[in-house]
Parts: structure tokens; C-alpha cells; sequence
């Protein structure tokens, strides 16, 4: 199989996010007279979107009664600095040129709001490297490991998913791409709180070199 296109999750893959997604939750924390968290213990958080770290930071989840007023301030404290303290992971974009050199379309696929992951994708400078970028609000997506947002970035890039690869950080990433027919590697860099090798996925890709070789392994 060659691999047409290679997707990527984003907090945790392409970047790390953490700090600012952090920093905007203990705003809200300090706004609603609690101490700041520790970043590590959010971290993990950082890529299930705004009812993972909501969850964590004020044990409530959608329907309780603080919930949306929580999502909503928090929403609101990240869209001020979404892109102050994120950094792009060494190695992404000399791995990111020799994919879209070698002729493999690229995409992001996240559990960020569409509008969260354009800027982004855009403030870190790897805008032109993508040529979707579906969020899990973005129209015919859903969050992972529903995978219904791997299939429509497929379907917006016109290929077929079993010739689409996938790189995440987490379990749920590697449900996503498996029940999506798309082979996937998590990643080691980002926030996967639990062994690889736990994650069933496809391959397990320490360093972003590691996934270069992996797909070079699809393209003989």
C-alpha cells in the first residue's frame, strides 16, 4: 500500500499546546478563587478539548451544573493567547517537508474547535503544509475516538482511508484511525498517560524520524 495522505493530531503531535491550554484553565481557576494546577498534571488533558481539562480541573463534565459556564470562560481565556507559549515539537518540520516532498497530501485531524486549530496551525507557521484541517465541530466530524473526523478529512482530500496514515498521542487517536481503516503510529513526544505500547497501535514512533521511516516502509 502507498500511502496518498497523512494525517496528524495536533496537541501533543504537531505541538506542544499544554502550556497555553494550562495557563487559559488556571485563569479560570484563579478567576473562580482556586490555586493554579501543576501543567504536568493537566497536561494529559491537553488534547481531550475543553471537557477533558473542565473534567479535571473542576470535576465537571457536560450536564452538570457549572459545566457550560466553566467551558464558556475557559474558551474564552484560550482564545485570548492560543499560541503565546505552544511550541512546534523539534523534528515536526523537517518531517512535515520530506512527506509533502515525497508527494504525500497532508491534514490535521484534532479535538480542538476548528477555529482553535486554524490558528494554531497558522501561528506556529505550518499552515502551508496542510491541506485540511478538521477540528471535532468541524462539519461531518465528532471527537475522537468517535472517527468520523478522520473519514471527512479523507473525503475533503478525495483519498481513501485505508491509503491514509494517521499519528497521534493517545488511545483514543489510535481507536479513531483503527474503526477509520487507516493505519496509525502514536507518538512518544506528547501526552499519552499510559504505555505505548497500551495504545494497539499500528507502530510506536519515538521520535518524528521514526515515523518518516515508517512510512517509507508503505512506499517500498
Amino acid at each position: 500500500m502507498t500511502p496518498l495522505a497523512f494525517l496528524f493530531d495536533l496537541d501533543g503531535t504537531l505541538v506542544d499546546s499544554a502550556p497555553d491550554l494550562v495557563g487559559a484553565i488556571n485563569r479560570v481557576r484563579e478567576r473562580e478563587g482556586l490555586e493554579p494546577l501543576d501543567t504536568q498534571l493537566l497536561a494529559p488533558y491537553a488534547g481531550k478539548g475543553a471537557p477533558g481539562l473542565v473534567g479535571k480541573a473542576f470535576d465537571q463534565h457536560p450536564g452538570d451544573a457549572d459545566y457550560e459556564r466553566l467551558r464558556a470562560a475557559f474558551l474564552e481565556e484560550y482564545s485570548a493567547y492560543p499560541t503565546r507559549d505552544t511550541t512546534v515539537y523539534p523534528g515536526i518540520v523537517p518531517l512535515l517537508t520530506a512527506l509533502k516532498e515525497s508527494g504525500v497530501r497532508l491534514g490535521v485531524m484534532t479535538n480542538k474547535y476548528e477555529r482553535f486549530a486554524i490558528d494554531v496551525v497558522n501561528g506556529m507557521g505550518l499552515g502551508d503544509f496542510f491541506e485540511v484541517v478538521i477540528g471535532s465541530d468541524s462539519e461531518g466530524s465528532a471527537m475522537k475516538p468517535d472517527p468520523a473526523g478522520l473519514l471527512e478529512a479523507a473525503r475533503r482530500l478525495d483519498v481513501d482511508p485505508q491509503r491514509t496514515l494517521y499519528a497521534g498521542d493517545d488511545l483514543r487517536d489510535m481507536v479513531a484511525a483503527k474503526n477509520a481503516g487507516m493505519p496509525a503510529t502514536v507518538v512518544g513526544w506528547g501526552y499519552c498517560p499510559i504505555a505505548l505500547e497500551d495504545c494497539h497501535s499500528d507502530h510506536i514512533s519515538l521520535t518524528p524520524e521514526d515515523v518518516l521511516v515508517w512510512v517509507r516502509s508503505f512506499q517500498g
